[in-house]
């Protein structure tokens, strides 16, 4: 079982693992699996066929491996921005969801309490805890994800309003919210730069390599 308090060190080997693709498994870099379409993208919101399919547990192992790197990952590009709280006037407005999220201190704290939503539409009763590092929370919802699926493998299809969810579809959603996130905090980034308010910025998603 994953520990919910483990500090996550992925290796450079298990990084370049295969990753699981329509068409059977294809070895990419890291950033290309975080790219790759039947985990983001296109349909995030919807039940691929995809989604529910029968999986390995050693492929859905891998599958929480990825979400780990994929929180790693947007913890590090929050961690390396120094102007957290400068407003990008450009991203005020009124959407459906409510204001727009306009600073990285504003992203990145979506990003970490949508993690307790995610976890939530697959039923377990649990307590959230925002106080907790966003890395905390992710093991926890992993740890917690990872004991449903030693229960009932991917095969439970579970309804929360009106949205069909498979567990699959849940590791699907963590790493395609935080990379439209993590976009979103890397435009900001990129804004500070060419207004001169900062050097230089991380890029550790790669965004720049994937445009």
């Amino acid at each position: 079982m994953l520990g919910a308090r483990q500090k996550w060190k992925l290796s450079p080997r298990l990084l370049r693992r295969p990753v699981p693709t329509s068409h059977g498994w294809a070895r990419k870099s890291r950033f290309q699996k975080l790219e790759s379409c039947n985990l983001i993208g296109v349909g995030s919101w919807i039940l691929l066929d995809d989604d529910s399919r029968a999986i390995s547990q050693s492929d859905f192992q891998h599958l929480v491996e990825l979400a780990t790197y994929s929180g790693l990952t947007f913890t590090k590009l929050y961690d390396s921005a120094r102007l957290k709280d400068w407003v990008d006037e450009a991203r005020i407005r009124t959407t459906f969801y409510g204001d727009n999220k306009k600073t990285i201190n504003e992203i990145f704290y979506h990003v970490k309490r949508t993690q307790y939503y995610y976890l939530s539409r697959t039923g377990p009763s649990f307590r959230e805890d925002e106080a907790e590092p966003f890395m905390n929370i992710r093991n926890y919802c992993l740890e917690t994800l990872d004991g449903l699926f030693r229960e009932n493998g991917n095969a439970k299809l579970y309804g929360v309003d009106d949205e069909k969810w498979t567990l699959k579809k849940v590791l699907r959603r963590f790493i395609w919210h935080d990379r439209i996130h993590g976009k979103a905090i890397t435009r900001i980034l990129e804004k500070q730069r060419q207004l001169r308010l900062i050097d230089k910025y991380q890029d550790p998603f790669q965004f720049s390599l994937l445009s």
